[in-house]
Parts: C-alpha cells; sequence; structure tokens
C-alpha cells in the first residue's frame, strides 16, 4: 500500500461492494457517481454458439504451435510485452481497459508494485462477452479466448475511459493495453492519463497496427491506426516527456497475421455442423501454420519498421 496517499474506502459502481485502494476515486471524495450500469443482450445459446465453444476448446491445445493462427503474432509482440513493456510497472498500477484483469497477478507478482487498480468502462461477464463476441463478424477466432469462464472479475472503477474520475497525481505506472485503437477521442484519454500519473510516472501502451478491425458489433468499436508520428505528438502534446516507441512484428508478422485472420472469417461461415468441424479445421490449421513459417522467414530477410503489427510505447511524466 502506498505511503503517500492513504487508503480511501469506496462504493465500487459495478460491484456494490466496498473495496480499499490506494489511488483515489474522485467521486469517493466528491460524492458522484461512480460509473454506470450497462445492461447487455445475451441470447440463449444457439447452434453457432456450440461450433465456436467447439473452435475454442480446439485452438486451447494448439496455441504454442504454428498450426494456431496467431502463433507468430504472440512470439513477435506478446512476447516483448511480458519480457520488456510490463515489467516497466512500478508503485501504484493503473490499468486502463483492463477486461477480466488478465496482467493482475503477473504484475503483482514479478513487478514492483505497491498496488493495483483495475478501471473499464464494462463489467466483465463472460456470458455477455461469449455472447457478444459470436453476434460479431470481424473479432478473431482467437478473442473467443476472452471469454473463458476463468476470467470473470470486476473492475474496481467502472467509468469511460474519457473520465477516469480518479484522483490528480494518484498512479505511478498507468497501462493502457489495446485500448486505444478503441477510443474516439484519444487526445482526451491520453490527457486523462497524464492528469492521473504522479510525477516521474510512466504509462505503458500498446495498440495494433496492421491487424484485422475488432471490437464490438462489426467492428463499430475500432476508430483508428496510430504511427510512430501520430502517437509522439499526442503524447507529447499531452505533456509527456522521454517517449519510447518500438515496433513489434514485422511484414511477415503482420502479413501472416491479416490472412490467418481471413481465414478464420471463412471458417466461421462455413462451420455448422460437426462434420464441417471435423474437416475444415484441420485443412484451415495447416495453412495457418505454412503462412506463419513463410512470415517468420519474412521476417528475418525484411528487418525495416514499415510493416509493424503492433507498437509499445513508454512515456514519462517529467519529475520535480
Amino acid at each position: 500500500m502506498s505511503a503517500v496517499i492513504a487508503p480511501v474506502t469506496w462504493e465500487c459502481s459495478c460491484t456494490g461492494h466496498d473495496r480499499t485502494k490506494s489511488i483515489e476515486c474522485q467521486s469517493s471524495r466528491e460524492g458522484e457517481s461512480g460509473g454506470r450500469r450497462v445492461v447487455r443482450d445475451v441470447r440463449p445459446p444457439g447452434r453457432a454458439d456450440i461450433v465456436n465453444a467447439m473452435i475454442e476448446a480446439v485452438i486451447r491445445t494448439l496455441t504454442n504451435t504454428p498450426l494456431y493462427p496467431y502463433w507468430l503474432y504472440a512470439r513477435r509482440v506478446d512476447y516483448f510485452l511480458f519480457s520488456d513493456l510490463l515489467r516497466r510497472a512500478r508503485g501504484e498500477v493503473l490499468d486502463v481497459g483492463c477486461g477480466p484483469r488478465s496482467y493482475e497477478q503477473w504484475i503483482k507478482q514479478l513487478c514492483a508494485v505497491t498496488g493495483y487498480t483495475g478501471l473499464d468502462m464494462f463489467h466483465w461477464d463472460p456470458a455477455a462477452a461469449s455472447a457478444r463476441q459470436h453476434r460479431t463478424s470481424t473479432d478473431s477466432l482467437g478473442d473467443l479466448l476472452n471469454a473463458d469462464s476463468t476470467l470473470s472479475a470486476s473492475p474496481d472503477v467502472q467509468t469511460d475511459a474519457h473520465q477516469l474520475g480518479i484522483k490528480n497525481g494518484s498512479a505511478d505506472t498507468v497501462i493502457a493495453l489495446g485500448i486505444l485503437e478503441h477510443i474516439h477521442t484519444p487526445s482526451v484519454v491520453i490527457a486523462e492519463i497524464f492528469r492521473v500519473l504522479r510525477p516521474g510516472g510512466s504509462a505503458l501502451i500498446t495498440y495494433p497496427f496492421l491487424h484485422p478491425v475488432h471490437g464490438g458489433v462489426d467492428g463499430d468499436a475500432d476508430y483508428y491506426r496510430y504511427t510512430r508520428a501520430a502517437i509522439g505528438r499526442l503524447l507529447t502534446e499531452a505533456g509527456f516527456t522521454d517517449i519510447e516507441v518500438a515496433e513489434r512484428g514485422r511484414a511477415g508478422t503482420s502479413l501472416a497475421t491479416l490472412f490467418n485472420g481471413a481465414v478464420v472469417q471463412v471458417l466461421r461461415r462455413l462451420l455448422g455442423s460437426s462434420r464441417g468441424f471435423v474437416v475444415l479445421l484441420p485443412a484451415a490449421a495447416v495453412l495457418f501454420a505454412i503462412s506463419q513459417l513463410v512470415g517468420l522467414a519474412l521476417d528475418r530477410l525484411d528487418r525495416s519498421v514499415y510493416f509493424p503489427s503492433n507498437y509499445q510505447v513508454v512515456a514519462r511524466r517529467r519529475g520535480p
């Protein structure tokens, strides 16, 4: 627990339970609403849901092999997320867009943190997430993993990232992983991240670039892609200094990810029966493996930074 800011007990708008946190919520002092409750339409499972569940069960056994459609992406992008970016988390951590709090335990165990606060617009409901994913034609097959029933956790603060509702200078580290593409006014969110950081604190940011459209229904929650120049300008205008931008995944990774994403969408349309599932998925797995092995070879030949799959960014708020 941080020694700088005394713990504050406040009512979490999404769970209805008192929690004690070092990062203070503005609404706990001002008497404002801490967020809003989101009601989702969850339909009963149908044949498409059953097929998607079958796909999910199979791909879980393939995630560490080229037969998994995003194996190369994980090697080229996710590897650096865990080996480099997240290891920079320090002190009080605010995770903006925390979803099911996938990184919480990892950060607490391996980083020098004193507290973790998860913030998201939605209360994470695996059943609702699953239903939403199954209605969405643009989400990737790998996104089904986010509907895992074991990932059921509520955010500590339920609010929109455009108005965080967190006290000024409360966090030493703000994490924003894969959310900027879903933000309709990024300059406002980046300014909010800067505001809640203490002097000397850091923002750790990731977002996709050459990547399938995703999020919402038919991609209606996917707004932007940012080049190195664009993110640098947004961060600088917000007041950040010492900005580090790294491209993750080269041309081969990007091509394999896009190709396999397209194959996944074809599979979604064709897999209408268990027989189709048995016949088509193994054939698709072979295509996944071929495309990613070719992509791996291309990455080794082309070392340029012009076709990144993803960007990872560290930006600091100047200290006193």
